[in-house]
């Protein structure tokens, strides 16, 4: 109050150059507050803010720069909430000209204005057995086939099981974890196909490498169905050997991406139907912020990817991230509710599960319905998670085009 009162006194003007930056969504919420009240005591601000959708809340007159230049202005309100078309699609609002790939990712995850969002789909394609040669050819045949804007690449490769084992069920199996060197594991073929994907795809689009996270990393490869029993029976022994393969898996995050790739697809199970809130918090939640913070400033496109439908999303939107992938038709929220939630760039809309099953007609609706929710800025079209492999081309096209239309 004493600051506001002096600026008052003073007739002073604020300059504020993205109070947002590396905060977490709550404490964002507090200091937009803030610049509302100093505003409403009569005191001029003017906001440089990446976060389109919460400085235009708050702004009376907002202006769009794009490489130096104004190339849009107009009041907050209209920049906020452009016309929508006959189909409630918000229209694009004009950025002078197409985008590029990388421009148009860019633009969604600061939330400032796209020509059409951003689209994205992935799918397994099996090939865990293949050389790194192989695996970069496929995920670079389904970029330029379906034309994308990102590519999700997918990461079947194994964490490897210490010698002579099948499966880690007993505290005295965990205590054979060790650190390891990425590049000596089957993990080192994935890193090899992410440098001939980043040289193919250098100037012409950002990429992000698939992660797991330590628990769901521990539960898939080495502890499989022993997984319940030692979160209950030897918790001290599982938070020690998941703190051995958060180390690893961060070392190998940072190894990705030196090698091009332009942020983690971080994929976290925290759901009721994978472990109960307070074992969440234990033996998840911990380790994933330690991992996030390890590559924070190291990528642009770090996405948050909360897999499961009875979610505990509010645990998850302070994670240090640039984007929120889950699966809005199975489990939820909405589109429109997360978008109360969470400043960060959202990306969903597609229905995963029936993708194969339903018309294009239906996935067009699907895409409209999304764009409608997600409004014109920070929003990325995608599906909730993996559609099948047998997903025939003629839908995934039609979901490409909607997104474009």
């Amino acid at each position: 109050m004493g600051i506001t009162v002096f600026l008052i006194e003073h007739d002073m003007k604020v300059i504020m150059d993205e109070p947002s930056m590396g905060l977490s969504p709550l404490y964002v919420d507090r200091i937009f507050d803030i610049i509302q009240e100093l505003n409403r005591q009569g005191i001029a601000i003017l906001l440089v803010e990446q976060n389109a959708n919460m400085a235009l809340g708050i702004a009376q007159r907002g202006y769009v720069l794009q490489t130096g230049r104004v190339v849009l202005a107009d009041t907050a309100a209209n920049l906020g909430q452009p016309p929508h078309d006959a189909q409630g699609i918000p229209r694009a609002v004009t950025t002078g000209g197409p985008m590029n790939k990388i421009e148009r990712v860019r633009a969604a995850l600061a939330g400032t204005p796209m020509d059409h969002p951003p689209f994205t789909i992935w799918y397994h394609f099996g090939n865990q057995h293949a050389p790194a040669e192989r695996a970069a050819q496929v995920h670079l045949e389904l970029f330029e086939h379906y034309d994308l804007d990102l590519l999700k690449v997918m990461n079947d490769y194994d964490y490897p099981m210490p010698q002579g084992m099948e499966v880690m069920a007993t505290p005295a199996d965990l205590g054979r974890l060790a650190p390891f060197d990425p590049l000596e594991t089957p993990l080192g073929t994935q890193l090899r196909a992410i440098e001939q994907i980043a040289r193919a795809l250098a100037g012409k689009a950002l990429f992000v490498d698939t992660l797991f996270n330590a628990w769901n990393t521990l539960r898939r490869n080495l502890v499989k169905e022993a997984m319940p029993a030692l979160m209950s029976e030897h918790p001290k022994a599982l938070d020690e050997a998941l703190r051995v393969v958060n180390d690893n898996l961060i070392r190998y995050a940072r190894a990705t991406l030196e090698r091009g790739a332009s942020g983690i697809f971080f994929s976290v199970p925290a759901a009721a139907e994978s472990l109960t809130r307070e074992q969440f918090e234990r033996f998840m939640r911990p380790l994933d912020l330690e991992l996030l913070e390890a590559v924070r400033g190291l990528g642009e496109c770090h996405i948050l990817h909360a897999h499961g439908e009875a979610l505990y999303l509010d645990r998850l939107l302070d994670y240090p991230v640039h984007a929120l992938s889950w699966s809005d038709l199975h489990g939820g929220p909405t589109i429109a509710e997360a978008r109360k939630r969470t400043p960060l760039t959202l990306m969903a809309g597609l229905d995963h599960v029936g993708f194969p099953y339903v018309s294009a007609g239906v996935i067009r609706e699907q895409v409209r319905r999304a764009r409608a929710e997600a409004g014109p800025t920070g929003f990325i079209v995608a599906p909730g998670c993996a559609v099948p492999t047998y997903s025939f081309p003629p839908l995934i096209t039609a979901a490409r085009d909607a997104a474009r239309g």
